[in-house]
């Protein structure tokens, strides 16, 4: 079933809103739950989340204290606050199962960019040591990558929207040094906790909780006095904002943070969400949300999802809006993550040609052409 699924995630314009769904190939228990669901479920986005966010752990000084911040929601904080207790429980959190796929992924394309960048140097040197490396540890002037058990040795990574650390630990476990960052001081105090556990994570990781990446590229802007942008201790190898732009209220605003704090050309910026598809309604909302309640309902909002196509024309809207500065973000890679096996089994896969539901890219701060 989630093979024909996926088969049909074609993106979604969007003047067209929430699809029609059917749940023919769910059973008829399904039907009869979806009948007596539909109204309120139809109506989620209001009545749902007020019953949600009614309880008492919804805390209202949280919420003015984001108001400020352009891209953050002080809804979303809140409602993923809750979540701080279960966040490492795999039965209660998908994206323990989807976090191996998404290393999978950052690992190959900086392993990629690494030895491009040493075949580039031996071709400005004319030396050809290609017969003598060991790519299992190799060594350029942009730093040492492991390419078996240390892979970001040398990096310097962000993680934005860090949540309760899933994505931190394992850049850290493979030799990053992580700056990890929410606006949700629960998730962090938690991240923090379940760091502590294994010294790698508990040194290599830097946690920041009540921080938004529009207020440390602010702190970047103040602190920094030097002119060349490469040298700057505040620009980092590696950012990463997996599962984040589909929950923000100002896409723009986080890519234009995002992008001052990346590295000129070196730096890889990964961005993983969800595709606007009829497929990823069924599979991420209608099925996760209120089907199997992996998720609490109203943790997603299909009119949020992005193409990579539309994520594309963002950043292209935003660098010729933006006339203060002389980089733009630019895509180099994309790729689908396809669930092969439904729950419990959690399974993933990289698939280059279907990209429906859940999908990863890699982009590059490079000069305005």
């Amino acid at each position: 079933m989630v093979q024909s699924i996926v088969s049909r995630g074609r993106p979604c314009q969007r003047p067209f809103r929430r699809p029609i769904v059917s749940f023919a190939t769910l059973g008829d228990n399904n039907k009869n739950w979806y009948n007596n669901q539909r109204s309120s479920y139809c109506r989620y986005n209001t009545a749902t989340l007020s019953s949600f966010y009614s309880s008492s752990s919804f805390s209202t000084a949280n919420a003015s204290a984001y108001s400020s911040s352009s891209s953050v929601s002080p809804l979303e904080v809140n409602k993923f606050s809750n979540m701080s207790q279960s966040w490492w429980d795999p039965q209660q959190n998908p994206l323990i199962s989807m976090n191996a796929i998404r290393m999978e992924y950052i690992q190959q394309q900086m392993i990629q960019f690494k030895k491009e960048q040493e075949d580039m140097e031996q071709t400005n040197t004319g030396e050809d040591n290609s017969n003598d490396r060991d790519d299992s540890n190799t060594t350029s002037s942009f730093g040492t990558v492991s390419t078996h058990s240390l892979p970001l040795n040398g990096f310097k990574a962000l993680d934005v929207g860090c949540g309760g650390g899933l994505l931190s630990e394992s850049l850290a476990r493979l030799g990053a040094h992580v700056t990890a960052i929410d606006p949700s001081m629960e998730l962090v105090q938690q991240a923090q906790q379940h760091a502590r556990l294994h010294p790698v994570t508990s040194t290599n990781i830097m946690y920041r909780g009540g921080c938004t990446v529009e207020q440390l590229a602010q702190e970047a802007k103040e602190n920094s006095f030097e002119t060349n942008e490469e040298s700057n201790n505040h620009l980092f190898d590696i950012i990463c904002l997996l599962e984040v732009i589909e929950h923000v209220t100002d896409v723009e605003s986080i890519l234009q943070a995002t992008e001052s704090l990346l590295k000129p050309n070196t730096g890889r910026l990964f961005i993983s969400t969800l595709n606007r598809t009829v497929a990823s309604h069924l599979v991420a909302i209608v099925g996760a949300e209120y089907v199997f309640r992996y998720l609490p309902p109203g943790t997603h909002n299909w009119d949020q999802f992005q193409s990579p196509e539309e994520l594309h024309h963002t950043m292209t809207n935003l660098s010729n809006n933006n006339t203060t500065t002389t980089t733009m973000l630019r895509p180099l890679h994309t790729s689908g993550m396809v669930m092969t096996a439904l729950p419990p089994i959690w399974n993933w896969k990289l698939d280059l040609h279907n990209t429906g539901i859940n999908w990863i890219g890699t982009y590059q701060r490079t000069r305005k052409q």
